[in-house]
């Protein structure tokens, strides 16, 4: 069962079908099993599609609390495509490293190109541009 932060789920997602876009929001202490659930609904979502692009923004939450093998294990699993781009963005200096740690783990399994950014505004026109050369 999904944790929430009075009422609301502590990682979120909406879908943007025009832009090709997955945006995932975290908000507050971020467990294991809340990623998981959250990765095993966006992949019930009749709306997603693998060939999108995403964008974690996690400027809301306070921690992560999992270890190094729970994070492994979630960066390992496929949900966007090798061809989708994944911004990761961190205000946090120990968030932005759990966010290198899965652009790492995404680059040598081959998994679909991802990088972490400090601001929305950098990782949006990182993933803007990225479209622009399609």
């Amino acid at each position: 069962m999904t944790q929430s932060i009075q009422g609301r789920e502590r990682v979120r997602y909406s879908i943007d079908k025009g832009r090709g876009l997955i945006v995932n929001t975290a908000e507050g202490c971020v467990k294991f099993d809340d990623i998981k659930d959250h990765q095993d609904r966006l992949l019930a979502d009749s709306r997603f599609d693998v060939s999108f692009d995403q964008l974690i923004d996690t400027t809301g939450a306070i921690r992560f609390d999992m270890s190094d093998g729970e994070a492994r294990i979630l960066a390992e699993r496929p949900i966007v495509s090798p061809e989708s781009r994944r911004a990761f963005v961190a205000i946090k200096p120990h968030i932005f490293g759990l966010g290198r740690m899965m652009e790492i783990y995404h680059e040598s399994l081959g998994y679909a190109d991802c990088q972490v950014f400090y601001s929305m505004d950098q990782a949006f026109n990182w993933l803007e541009r990225q479209q622009e050369n399609i």
